[in-house]
């Protein structure tokens, strides 16, 4: 065998750029390739929100340029170069978050680095800065010195056209995009160009948003640590649920969606002591619902469909509960506990 050349991963990146980053489209979708590489250096940055370290993420979008700025821990100086080429690093492979993730799995900087025409990277830590430019993937210049910034690291984007087809960042995705991450992370502060978004009450206020008729009870909102699910009724033939794995929407539902309407149906049951089915449950039925799961599984590459049965694996495939059971379990407790926030519903199915 002669004349055979390995693909580096970046220049496979920019070969294949739908393996990676799913549909190209032109911005007029949320699930467009620019949307994506948004999402995956945004995700970057909430990670370490969740970890403690910091509470505002600043996005700035102008033409085709895009700005992310966070003020976490920032990345280590001698690992911003292989975090932007290097496919063998990045991601926190034995955190609990980590293996609560759906983006990229460690790679989501690299394939924006790879997709982009040029790609600015500056990491802040203790006073210092470190910058690296790329250009299409390719380093072409760095900087280093004193800084009077706060810590945490900046990402500047251009995707490439080239590769990516024309486009056009619509704003009104990006502000529902930003919108949604404030209410999957109740108290985080995204300033979009200039514009503060920061929900006080989480999942509630994007019930909220989307409750477009009077609702038949004051919605319910319960958090747990491994869900949150806000939710109402109203008078309308067909259910509207809205759901989300580890932050990532999952437009056709899945195991999440049918067990929370299978559990919901089984508690009213229990809790009025008459039989209510999933279909007389889930008429006029609108829910938000978001689950934290380890090591999720879906059921296609768009991962708009959740497979997984249980909330966790580990390494030697033992699992917890089942989503269902998870659901069951605090909807029990929470009617028990909280009689008056399900009062109005006696009656409701009569």
């Amino acid at each position: 065998m002669e004349n055979i050349r390995t693909m580096e991963c970046l220049e496979h990146i920019r070969y294949r750029p739908s393996m990676y980053i799913g549909q190209i489209g032109n911005g007029y979708s949320p699930g467009d390739a620019i949307y994506t590489m948004c999402n995956e250096i945004l995700m970057n940055s909430i990670d370490e929100h969740l970890a403690g370290f910091g509470q505002s993420i600043i996005l700035d979008v102008q033409e085709d340029m895009v700005k992310v700025r966070d003020f976490g821990r920032g990345i280590p100086f001698d690992k911003i170069f292989r975090s932007a080429t290097d496919p063998n690093t990045g991601g926190r492979y034995d955190s609990v978050e980590y293996k609560k993730t759906v983006g990229l799995n460690g790679v989501g900087l690299k394939v924006t680095n790879a997709l982009s025409t040029h790609c600015i990277i500056t990491s802040f830590q203790s006073g210092e800065y470190l910058s690296l430019t790329f250009f299409k993937g390719e380093l072409i210049s760095s900087d280093k010195g004193l800084t009077s910034e706060d810590d945490g690291l900046c990402v500047e984007f251009v995707p490439d056209n080239e590769i990516l087809s024309e486009y056009t960042f619509r704003m009104d995705i990006l502000r529902d995009i930003v919108y949604d991450y404030c209410c999957l992370h109740k108290g985080l502060k995204i300033t979009l160009n200039g514009v503060e978004y920061v929900s006080q009450n989480g999942l509630l206020d994007k019930l909220d948003k989307i409750l477009h008729h009077p609702y038949r009870y004051a919605p319910i909102h319960i958090c747990d640590e491994r869900f949150e699910i806000a939710f109402t009724h109203i008078d309308a033939p067909e259910e509207q649920i809205i759901s989300y794995v580890n932050d990532h929407h999952t437009g056709n539902g899945g195991t999440h969606h049918e067990a929370f309407c299978k559990a919901l149906a089984y508690v009213l049951s229990k809790y009025f002591n008459k039989k209510i089915t999933q279909e007389h449950c889930s008429k006029g039925l609108v829910a938000v619902i978001k689950v934290s799961i380890q090591w999720p599984s879906f059921a296609n590459c768009s991962k708009d469909t959740l497979a997984s049965s249980h909330m966790w694996y580990d390494a030697d495939d033992n699992h917890g509960p089942t989503i269902y059971e998870t659901f069951k379990h605090t909807l029990l407790k929470t009617m028990t506990d909280n009689k008056e926030l399900f009062a109005n519903l006696e009656g409701i199915w009569e």
